[in-house]
C-alpha cells in the first residue's frame, strides 16, 4: 500500500485513511508483498522481516496485531498508534516499535 508516488496530496491522504481504517485490505496488500518477496529465488523465505516507516509503520503494527505471523520480525518506525485493534490477536512474530516520546504526531505513548 505504498503511497509515496501518489502526487495528489488530497488523494494520498484519503488513501492513507482508507487503508488505516481497513486493516483487512491493508494487511492483504502487505501479505501480497511478503509472498512476492518470499518467492524470489535469492530470498530465504524463512528469513523475512517487514519494516515500515510512518504510514508503513502503521501497516506493520496492524499486520502483527491482527494475528499475522508469517515473517520473522516486524519493525515499526514512527507508525501511527491510533488505528490499532482494541483487542490484539496473539502472534508469535518478534515486534519492535520505535516511536519517540517527543513525537509531535502521537501524544499517548
Amino acid at each position: 500500500a505504498d503511497l509515496q508516488f501518489v502526487e495528489n496530496r488530497t488523494l494520498r491522504g484519503e488513501l492513507a485513511t482508507f487503508y488505516r481504517s481497513n486493516p483487512e485490505v491493508f494487511g492483504s496488500r502487505i501479505r501480497t508483498a511478503i509472498e512476492y518477496v518470499k518467492a524470489h529465488p535469492k530470498v530465504d523465505p524463512e528469513k523475512v522481516a517487514v519494516f515500515g516507516y510512518c504510514f508503513g509503520g502503521t501497516g506493520v503494527l496492524q499486520y502483527g496485531l491482527y494475528g499475522n505471523d508469517d515473517v520473522n520480525a516486524l519493525v515499526s518506525f514512527h507508525g501511527g498508534l491510533s488505528f490499532l485493534p482494541e483487542e490484539p490477536l496473539p502472534f508469535g512474530t518478534k515486534l519492535l516499535v520505535l516511536s519517540g516520546g517527543e513525537d509531535d504526531a502521537v501524544t499517548d505513548i
